[in-house]
């Protein structure tokens, strides 16, 4: 995400604004041999700023 965030010129002012508001992963709780077990996975809202992120750089280098 940083290096993707520093390939742009507004990119450490985007990751920022993200930085700011809501969850960067979903969490899910499972029980393995009577202990439980926290899985973090990269939320939507995160899935979709890294998506953002890869879009503009790939529209500067065109």
């Amino acid at each position: 995400m940083l290096r993707l965030a520093r390939a742009l010129p507004d990119g450490l002012d985007r990751l920022r604004a993200f930085a700011v508001g809501g969850e960067f992963a979903d969490w899910t709780q499972r029980t393995e041999d009577g202990a439980v077990v926290l899985v973090a996975t990269p939320s939507a809202r995160l899935a979709a700023f890294l998506d953002d992120l890869r879009a503009a750089q790939k529209g500067r280098a065109a």
